[in-house]
C-alpha cells in the first residue's frame, strides 16, 4: 500500500485558513478529540457535584420564581464541594496548557506525515509544561496589570481619558503580538519564556493587522459554534425536564448533571479548533516570512535522495 501523501504547507488567506482548520480537524478527528478527552473527561466527572450551578439550572429556577434557592445555594455548598471546585479550576488551568501543547504537536505531526498518536503529543507537552507555565504566567500578569490600569479611573477620575484607552490599545497590541508565542515555544523547542515572546512578536512583525483580523475571525467562528452547541445542550436539558419531571418545582439533580456533561462534551469537541487554528496561523507566518514551506520541501528531497542512495 502506498504511503499517504504528506500535506503541503502554503500561504493561507483567512478563508483558506478556516477551510484548512476544518480539513485538518476532520482528517484526524479521533486524535484531536482523544487529546481533548484526556483533559475534559476528568474535569467533567469532577464537575458533577457542581452540576446545579449550570446555566440551565439557574434558568429553570428563574423561570419558576425560585429566587430564594438561588440566593441560598452558596450557603448550602459544603466545604468538600468548595475544595472540589478549587481542584477543578487547577486541573482546568493545567489541562489548558497541556492540551494546547499536545494539540499543537499533533497538528505539526499531521504536516510531517507522522502517524496519528495521542501519547506522543502528550509526552512532548509534558516536556514543555514548565516553560509554557512560565510563559502564561508572564502573559497573565501583564494583562492583569493592564486591567488594573484600565480601571484606575474609578479611583482617579481624571485618568479616564488616558488610562482606559491606553491600557485597552496596549492590551490588544500585546495579545496579537504574543499570540503565536506558545506555539513557537512548543514547536521550536524553546525553553525561555521571554525568548518565546520575542519569537512570537517577530513572526507577527509586518503582518499585525492581518494577524489581528485572522484572530478575530477565528474567535468569532468558535464563539458562534460554542454558543450554538451550548444553547442546544441547554434546550435538551429543558426538554428532558418537560418530559421526565414536568411537575417539578426545582430542576432535578440528574437533569442538571446531564446539562453539565453536555456542556463538557461541547468543550471536548469544539475546544481543539482554536489550538489548531493558532498552529495553522503560526505555519502561515513562517511560510510567508521565512519561506518555511521551501525549507521543508528541500529537506524532504534530501531525505528522499539519501534513501535512494542507500538502496
Amino acid at each position: 500500500m502506498a504511503a499517504a501523501p504528506v500535506p503541503s504547507l502554503r500561504p493561507l488567506g483567512i478563508g483558506d485558513l478556516l477551510d484548512e482548520l476544518f480539513a485538518v480537524y476532520r482528517r484526524r478527528f479521533r486524535t484531536f478529540v482523544g487529546i481533548s478527552a484526556v483533559v475534559q473527561v476528568p474535569i467533567a466527572l469532577l464537575s458533577l457535584p457542581q452540576a446545579t450551578t449550570s446555566p440551565g439550572y439557574y434558568l429553570y429556577a428563574l423561570l419558576n420564581g425560585q429566587f430564594g434557592s438561588l440566593l441560598n445555594a452558596p450557603r448550602e455548598s459544603s466545604g468538600v464541594a468548595s475544595a472540589l471546585f478549587v481542584v477543578v479550576m487547577v486541573l482546568a488551568l493545567v489541562g489548558t496548557v497541556l492540551e494546547l501543547a499536545a494539540t499543537s504537536e499533533a497538528t505539526a505531526a499531521y504536516y510531517r506525515g507522522d502517524p496519528p498518536s495521542i501519547e506522543r503529543p502528550y509526552r512532548q507537552a509534558l516536556s514543555h509544561f514548565w516553560p509554557l507555565a512560565r510563559l502564561f504566567t508572564i502573559m497573565v500578569l501583564t494583562f492583569f496589570g493592564l486591567m488594573l490600569l484600565a480601571i484606575m479611573p474609578l479611583i482617579i477620575p481624571p485618568l479616564a481619558c488616558l488610562s482606559f484607552p491606553g491600557a485597552t490599545v496596549l492590551g490588544i497590541y500585546l495579545f496579537v503580538s504574543w499570540s503565536l508565542a506558545p506555539v513557537a515555544l512548543i514547536l521550536e523547542n524553546q525553553r525561555g519564556a521571554l525568548l518565546a515572546l520575542g519569537r512570537g512578536r517577530s513572526l507577527v512583525r509586518g503582518a499585525w493587522w492581518r494577524t489581528f483580523l485572522t484572530l478575530v475571525c477565528l474567535g468569532a467562528l468558535i464563539a458562534v459554534l460554542q454558543l450554538s452547541a451550548s444553547t442546544l445542550s441547554e434546550l435538551v436539558a429543558l426538554g428532558l425536564q418537560a418530559i421526565g419531571a414536568p411537575g417539578a418545582t426545582q430542576q432535578p439533580t440528574w437533569i442538571a448533571a446531564v446539562a453539565s456533561l453536555l456542556n463538557n462534551l461541547v468543550a471536548l469537541v469544539i475546544g481543539p479548533l482554536y489550538y489548531i487554528g493558532i498552529c495553522l496561523l503560526y505555519y502561515d507566518r513562517r511560510v510567508r516570512a521565512e519561506g518555511y514551506d521551501l525549507a521543508v520541501q528541500a529537506r524532504a528531497l534530501r531525505q528522499a535522495a539519501t534513501a535512494t542512495e542507500a538502496v
